[in-house]
């Protein structure tokens, strides 16, 4: 399933976090309800992962990316904060194009349903060390 979505990089991801085992904290990731996941999916987000961090590390990661509340793309709007499970923020920006952003990283793909709610695809990791924000446009 995960191939033919082209989700590859998220599983390697996942796997170097440890989170494809069976783990209490997986589990209570996965079973919170209405949840948004910001999923990281390119070879560019495997690099900037630390494969010598601690569990503590991929925890904080793995909840920078998640929301607490469903926002599927139409939610996705510019100027829009939304706060993070860690407590983080991710600052939503729209180019005129209507090209997405969460913080700087490019929304590349929307709306996959999760039996717990929706993920949407990034090309970079986020971070909740290194918070950099795109300029909402104003008009």
């Amino acid at each position: 399933m995960a191939s033919e979505a082209n989700l590859t990089y998220l599983i390697d991801l996942l796997s170097i976090g440890n989170y494809l085992q069976n783990t209490t904290y997986s589990w209570d990731i996965t079973t919170r309800r209405d949840s948004t996941y910001f999923a990281p999916n390119s070879a560019v987000a495997l690099t900037h992962i630390p494969l010598n961090g601690d569990q503590s590390t991929y925890n904080a990661l793995l909840e920078y990316h998640c929301i607490s509340q469903l926002v599927y793309s139409n939610d996705l709007i510019n100027g829009t904060v939304l706060p993070t499970f860690n407590g983080g923020t991710v600052l939503i920006t729209v180019d005129e194009d209507g090209t997405i952003y969460a913080n700087t990283a490019k929304v590349i793909g929307t709306n996959y349903l999760v039996f717990n709610g929706v993920m949407h695809i990034l090309d970079e990791l986020g971070s909740p060390t290194r918070q950099f924000y795109r300029f909402p446009l104003t008009k």
